[in-house]
């Protein structure tokens, strides 16, 4: 079945008002699609995505703009968004997602390559982008991208390949709902807090290092190509933002147990200042008897029951994850 070269999906809460009013079109649509003008720009055409003035006079003329609460930053610096879509590395049937679309200044470079289902949450956004890219091969699917990532997944398939300028308060939750797929991306090309991105590629036993640490190095080779200045954004943030590309990784960690995985992972982590054996003795939960159950399973992954979570490397949450496994006798 060959979809339109353009369609709304609505997913979640906004599912049965946009199936009654023809997808977004009619009296039932959500307020916040219902309350905006239904001409931002005229079809196919564009806001210079160059200038910060126009795209003020444009959220102006919608009567929209951006939203602290939504962290949203609009990227206004044309090389910067070519070399973040270079790093892309799509292939023919892959499947492309982009998450923040904002006002499509990646999305229209995306679009020279396929189609692209774009996920976003800002109604006012939405009726920009469908009529700025009313003709292209644009699927957006509204609302907030940690649930309806995983649904679109579950019925359409799951992407290939991810992008993203995502929003600084919801990027661990968006990235998170990435890595936890049944089948994550091949590769995921992210736009993130500065300080995010110190997290994602840390070395253990650095205080960067963390259970988000672990849970992207479990499923992904990450690294930082280069950062961003705040002044490439509008409005301008107060932050440092960095590019980070994940690439899966072809032995990923813990593969047949990774909802247990991500349970020890956090329960390591649960008190940092506690040492690992501390923090694992009590989880009665996972299957731990007692505290020399725990020393044991710790020994048997190779993990020094004093050391803290920070200085144990993601393969030894591994190790540890089957050995507890096995002790229970969780299936394969």
């Amino acid at each position: 079945m060959v979809d339109p070269p353009h369609r709304l999906v609505l997913c979640g809460g906004t599912r049965a008002a946009g199936l009654a009013a023809g997808l977004g079109c009619g009296d039932a649509c959500p307020r916040g699609l219902r309350s905006r003008r239904s001409g931002l720009v005229p079809v196919g055409r564009r806001v210079n995505l160059n200038s910060p003035r126009d795209i003020t006079a444009a959220l102006r003329a919608a009567e929209i703009g951006p939203k602290k609460r939504w962290g949203q930053n609009f990227l206004v610096d044309g090389n910067v968004r070519r070399a973040i879509v270079a790093l892309v590395d799509r292939r023919q049937d892959d499947r492309l997602w982009e998450v923040g679309p904002g006002l499509g200044a990646l999305t229209e470079l995306l679009l020279a390559a396929g189609p692209v289902t774009a996920f976003e949450i800002d109604w006012g956004l939405i009726a920009y982008l469908r009529t700025a890219f009313a003709t292209d091969p644009l699927t957006i699917v509204a609302g907030d991208a940690v649930q309806t990532l995983r649904e679109a997944a579950h019925t359409e398939g799951a992407p290939d390949v991810v992008v993203g300028n995502l929003p600084y308060r919801s990027a661990a939750p968006i990235l998170s709902a990435l890595f936890e797929l049944s089948r994550p991306p091949r590769r995921i090309v992210a736009t993130v807090q500065k300080e995010m991105a110190d997290r994602l590629v840390a070395p253990v036993g650095t205080r960067q290092y963390s259970a988000f640490t672990v849970a992207a190095a479990a499923v992904y080779r990450v690294h930082r190509p280069f950062d961003v200045r705040p002044a490439c954004f509008y409005p301008v943030p107060e932050v440092v933002s960095s590019v980070v590309v994940m690439d899966q990784r072809l032995d990923p960690v813990c593969a047949h147990h990774r909802a247990l995985f991500r349970q020890v992972k956090d329960s390591l982590f649960a008190g940092r200042r506690k040492t690992v054996l501390n923090n694992l003795k009590g989880r009665s939960d996972l299957g731990v008897r007692d505290a020399d159950h725990a020393r044991s399973l710790l020994e048997t992954a190779g993990i020094t029951p004093s050391d803290r979570a920070e200085r144990v490397g993601v393969e030894a949450f591994g190790r540890l994850t089957e050995a507890l496994a096995a002790s229970r006798g969780a299936p394969s």
